[in-house]
């Protein structure tokens, strides 16, 4: 049993280290293995505290259960209470792009000086910088790339974490002659809702290499043997659009209450609520999206 504790020492040790080096990492994958030692250490943890100092003479294997069914209800009671919290707050779902004149510079870690470096080597050209309020005093900052064939449009958008690193995603779209759209992403908040049938998806939030989303979404575009359109036009009337498209089509299919009833019920419905909780569960634990149609 000393043995045990020693290791249940160390586990903890571990976790407490990976918390603060994701504070610069900002890396899914860092943070799911993270969120299963926490879980871990919560339930066979307090199994040992609770049994230490006595409190209970129930088995050991019973109180970790205990602490480990315990966890997963308080923290699916708190993710669903900042889903609701979400859906009454003012932030933006679906968020209005203006253009950024004064756009900063990227930061200067190591990651991001080998993603400009690695554009430029391929050749993808800056095409707009933009921005959008998200109405808490904050904006979210995104740059707009294409191919030099303007067969490809790549979007990379950093988006601030609570610890004050910032986490880039990237997303990389075509769109064919059919008015098809190919998709490949690494997005890794929920979404939950509803996408138009001719958006072809495919999300692979644990994935944060750009340059293995680059090749996945050539693959595609490659077995599909279709002609593609070049982009034309300003990215920021594009992306506003189809911002736009994708708020209709939720309030269409029930996941947003119309808008005359959003004061009173939030923008989200029920059913919405339940859809983002789940795949929040599933993107926080296993780095899987359902947002996925590809």
């Amino acid at each position: 049993m000393e043995l045990f504790h020693y290791l249940l020492a160390g586990l903890t040790v571990g976790w407490i280290l990976l918390v603060y080096a994701n504070i610069r990492w900002a890396s899914p994958i860092v943070a799911i293995i993270n969120r299963w030692l926490r879980w871990g250490l919560v339930g066979f943890g307090g199994a040992a505290v609770v049994q230490g100092l006595e409190w209970s003479d129930r088995p050991y294997w019973a109180l970790a259960g205990i602490g480990l069914l315990s966890w997963l209800l308080a923290e699916s009671m708190l993710n669903w209470f900042a889903i609701k919290a979400l859906s009454q707050s003012p932030f933006p779902l679906f968020p209005r792009f203006t253009d950024n004149s004064e756009a900063h510079e990227w930061p200067a870690q190591k990651r991001f000086l080998h993603m400009r470096q690695w554009l430029r080597d391929n050749g993808f050209e800056r095409v707009q910088s933009l921005k959008c309020d998200l109405g808490i005093g904050m904006d979210l900052r995104s740059v707009v790339f294409q191919t030099q064939d303007k067969l490809i449009r790549l979007q990379i958008t950093l988006i601030p974490q609570r610890s004050g690193a910032l986490a880039e995603c990237c997303h990389f779209v075509s769109h064919l002659e059919n008015g098809a759209r190919l998709i490949t992403d690494n997005l890794f908040t929920p979404f939950g809702g509803f996408y138009p049938d001719d958006w072809e998806i495919v999300r692979r939030p644990r994935t944060r290499s750009i340059e293995r989303l680059y090749r996945e979404h050539k693959a595609r575009m490659e077995k599909r043997g279709e002609p593609f359109e070049t982009w034309e036009g300003a990215p920021m009337e594009d992306i506003n659009l189809r911002q736009r498209e994708l708020e209709r089509l939720n309030t269409d299919h029930g996941f947003l209450f119309p808008p005359h009833l959003r004061e009173e019920h939030g923008k989200i419905t029920s059913d919405g609520c339940y859809r983002v909780w789940k795949e929040l569960w599933f993107l926080n634990y296993f780095g899987r999206s359902d947002s996925s149609t590809g």
